[in-house]
């Protein structure tokens, strides 16, 4: 029962981690490519909305990978594919703690702007183009975590 359940929570929320991975990749190329245009702030704003899940998603995955590695005697790095999942999120952990104040920076930014702003302010386009390539690398990361729990090479 534990089991299945962890397991389910892991993979419910690592669903929601990459599904919302997605949409932020879709919002962030339309963020870019509305850069100077009224759109950019409205982008801005509408992917600080929903921005939220992804965190969450990512602190859930971690910890339910934990709890089973612990609870379920799986261990740590003890088979490939768990180990390489394991590195992966270390990974994916690291860069997280690393840039969410430059992301809570862009979100004062944002914030900060007038309801009838036009262009993001030019620290918070500098720090979103900082962000964005830490992002990708922590969706690459989570994809690549996918591929081997599933493939699961001995």
């Amino acid at each position: 029962m534990l089991r299945n359940s962890l397991l389910t929570i892991h993979v419910l929320s690592v669903v929601v981690w990459l599904g919302c991975g997605l949409y932020e990749i879709f919002i962030a190329r339309e963020l870019k490519a509305a850069r100077g245009t009224p759109r950019e702030v409205e982008l801005a704003r509408v992917y600080l909305k929903y921005a939220a899940p992804v965190p969450v998603a990512t602190l859930i995955v971690a910890g339910t990978g934990v709890w089973m590695a612990i609870a379920l005697h799986f261990g740590f790095f003890q088979l490939l594919w768990l180990g390489v999942k394991q590195s992966l999120m270390i990974g994916v952990l690291i860069i997280f703690a690393a840039i969410l104040p430059m992301f809570l920076a862009f979100q004062r930014d944002v914030e900060a702007l007038p309801p009838a702003a036009t262009q993001l302010s030019a620290d918070a386009a500098r720090r979103f183009a900082r962000l964005e390539p830490w992002l990708i690398a922590m969706r690459v990361m989570g994809t690549i975590a996918v591929v081997f729990a599933i493939w699961r090479p001995v």
